[in-house]
């Protein structure tokens, strides 16, 4: 929670470059997940105006840091950058800050996947969103770093919490339609990386709910 991860680096310079177009409805409130040092939300904060920023977190002693980092920042005209506590092994949280959370439009999560049952928790979390948000388009830009590695009983390599969330995405909320878009690596050559760092493992991908 202390620590700029590469894939919370090549998100923060994806929503730089398409700041413009990210919000898929006027509402420009934006939810981080597991914001840790909330790069991301710090960035659009200080680049969007009328924007209203809220960085999650299950620890807060990280919000703390969070909001100080903010606080050394110049925020655009306009917005706002706030901090909530989020576990997402208790999403009862979610109900001290509903009223903010029913405009949300773009969703933002980084480096956030590491084990199968954050995995599920991370999927019953947008889950929810998704099915309490109804009036817009819910847009999510989820950064992933695919880290390959062994299970008992398992001889291949593959990145088994990765391959996990997809799994659970598509098969345990069905009623759920999403669109997803790989966004990192791709075709599109115009967006590349400001941050000398290896991406060679990192995905970003776009989902989209549409009610």
């Amino acid at each position: 929670g202390f620590q700029f991860w590469p894939a919370s680096l090549l998100l923060n310079d994806y929503i730089i470059w398409k700041r413009e177009v990210l919000f898929p409805s006027s509402s420009r409130v934006v939810l981080e997940l597991g914001c840790g040092v909330a790069l991301p939300s710090i960035a659009l904060a200080t680049t969007i105006p009328d924007c209203l920023c809220i960085a999650t977190d299950s620890s807060a002693v990280v919000l703390d840091n969070a909001s100080h980092s903010a606080s050394l920042n110049t925020l655009a005209s306009g917005s706002r950058f706030i901090t909530r506590k989020l576990d997402w092994l208790h999403p009862t949280d979610l109900e001290l800050f509903q009223q903010d959370l029913s405009n949300v439009s773009l969703v933002l999560a980084s480096d956030v996947i590491y084990g199968f049952k954050q995995s599920e928790s991370l999927v019953d979390l947008l889950s929810k969103l998704f099915t309490n948000i109804k009036s817009h388009q819910i847009n999510v830009l989820l950064a992933l770093e695919r880290r390959v590695n062994f299970l008992v009983g398992d001889s291949s390599p593959q990145d088994h919490q990765a391959t996990h969330f997809w799994t659970c995405l598509e098969s345990n909320h069905p009623e759920i339609s999403l669109d997803k878009i790989k966004l990192y690596p791709s075709t599109d050559q115009q967006f590349h990386p400001t941050w000398e760092m290896d991406t060679s493992s990192i995905e970003l991908w776009l989902l989209s709910h549409k009610n």
